[in-house]
């Protein structure tokens, strides 16, 4: 094997002398920011779109789109066998033998994919009883060739920490697709306005990737070390994700043979806004703390559990801050946005942002099993959560209709993230303090935001309460994050800017 070359990015090749000390101390916070700032625009963007939408098209449209979005999910996570993840976590990710492996093994992936989506799409409209499914599923299997083709770029971006280019693709990707789906169902109002808006969105980020990221040119190549390096790591990862799909996609896969679809596309309305606490909260956790623990690891194991635990409670602020709001505005947002057929995603949305809140614990620690290695017990943690979930919700269901059901995915999740932490104690790090503090602190600001107008519930000023209660839950979200940066975020990225540079502790900040 050819002896690989110095490692360019500066998470992984510190200078003599901490001449690196500023910049790295400013990479994770940027990193943040950055991927903050996009999806919160983005997911700003997708709640307008979804109103807009929603006038356009009828419940049904969006319950095809969901029971559609759940066969192409479980595709896409049943065949990842962690091509980005390994080249952020593998120390020849910077190699060009390696990227262009790894895109070969994804354009192949991606061709694979479209053609098994379009053979189960008749099936798959036979067992729902929805003959649009046999041609909304293959259409939307193509975005699986479009994605193959994205540039390994990607993920050397986001391996460095370089995230200023691929949030301005996903800002770009967001307008486009609204502008398309809006303009679309305008003019021809059915499921196909959801479906071409993904398809042309995927196709132009694909195109971008190439052109906008700094990198390689990809091309196809095969080294075999790299891919036996890469099957290797994305075994178990190939494992994890497809318990990942059954474990996050049971919920909608078993609530369509449950209910009627109309309601089914409620609940899908109820989940896009619940889920955008989680969306944001996993994405930081994926974009800057797993490269930036995955480096502390390599250079030095035992800091991992440090680390860890100062870069979650960054994340848990942020995510309090966008549970509180679900929870808070859900009955108002849905009642003043959305007609009287989407009322019962007021009721879903709230109980569903608590189920997420679980998920955001999970989300925010199972990175440092991925930086260590440990896929294996993503894999057991994945499965516990379907087993549950599957099991949980459908009993709930039984005994309280879909309070009961929504009950029955939080259970689930809740197994999942219990794995984690068993997994995670054997390295010696434990979360539980932590977990139980950040969830008394939520749930004293929803309490406040949610529980009090309950008294106010039959009076025609509700509105006007409820908007001054939730506004007041802001503030004191807004006082625990502000809290959280200047204790926690300042000394962490000084802390792991010295461990990445080999520094010891300076003055009387030690560690």
């Amino acid at each position: 094997m050819t002896a690989a070359p110095a490692p360019s990015s500066t998470l992984e090749s510190p200078q003599p002398g901490g001449k690196d000390v500023a910049p790295l101390r400013s990479l994770a916070l940027t990193g943040s920011a950055w991927t903050l700032g996009e999806y919160l625009f983005c997911n700003v963007l997708r709640l307008v779109t979804n109103m807009v939408m929603a006038r356009l098209l009828y419940p049904e449209a969006f319950g095809v789109m969901v029971i559609a979005g759940a066969l192409v999910q479980a595709l896409e996570m049943f065949a990842d066998v962690g091509i980005g993840l390994s080249i952020i976590q593998n120390r020849r990710g910077d190699e060009p033998a390696f990227l262009n492996t790894a895109w070969t093994i994804q354009v192949v992936r991606g061709i694979v994919l479209c053609m098994v989506a379009c053979g189960l799409a008749i099936p798959y409209a036979m067992l729902y009883d929805l003959p649009v499914l046999a041609w909304v599923v293959p259409a939307c299997g193509l975005i699986f060739v479009i994605n193959g083709l994205q540039s390994t770029n990607m993920a050397t971006c986001g391996r460095s920490l370089n995230l200023r280019r691929i949030v301005a693709l996903g800002v770009a990707e967001a307008v486009v697709k609204s502008s398309v789906m809006i303009a679309w169902a305008f003019v021809s109002p059915s499921v196909w306005a959801l479906v071409a808006g993904s398809l042309i969105t995927y196709a132009l980020s694909a195109a971008a990737s190439h052109v906008v990221l700094p990198g390689i040119r990809n091309r196809l190549a095969w080294d075999k070390a790299a891919a036996s390096q890469m099957i290797r790591f994305g075994k178990w990862v190939f494992l994890s994700t497809a318990l990942t799909y059954l474990a996050v996609s049971s919920d909608r896969l078993v609530v369509a043979k449950l209910v009627p679809l109309a309601v089914v596309g409620v609940y899908g309305t109820a989940c896009v806004f619940s889920k955008i606490p989680f969306d944001i909260a996993s994405r930081l956790a994926a974009q800057v703390q797993f490269p930036a623990l995955t480096a502390v690891y390599r250079r030095d194991p035992s800091r991992l559990g440090d680390r860890l635990l100062e870069s979650r409670a960054m994340i848990l602020s942020v995510a309090q801050f966008g549970v509180a709001g679900v929870v808070v505005v859900s009955p108002a947002f849905f009642g003043l946005c959305y007609d009287d057929r989407y009322a019962l995603a007021s009721i879903f949305a709230p109980m569903m942002a608590w189920a997420a809140w679980i998920s955001i614990l999970q989300a925010t620690a199972d990175r440092a099993l991925l930086a260590s290695g440990d896929t294996r017990a993503l894999a057991l943690s994945n499965a516990a959560n379907f087993v549950v979930t599957v099991a949980a919700s459908v009993g709930g269901f039984l005994l309280a209709g879909m309070h009961g059901f929504i009950a029955g995915v939080a259970a689930g999740n809740l197994a999942g993230h219990a794995v984690v932490h068993a997994a995670l104690r054997r390295l010696g790090v434990r979360l539980m303090r932590q977990d139980m503090a950040s969830t008394a602190s939520l749930a004293v600001i929803t309490l406040v935001g949610a529980v009090m107008p309950a008294a106010f519930r039959d009076d025609e000023r509700m509105v006007v309460v409820n908007a001054l209660l939730a506004l007041l839950a802001m503030l004191l979200s807004a006082a625990t994050l502000c809290r959280g940066l200047e204790r926690v975020v300042e000394p962490a990225m000084r802390r792991v800017a010295r461990a990445l540079t080999g520094r010891g502790p300076a003055g009387g900040d030690a560690t």
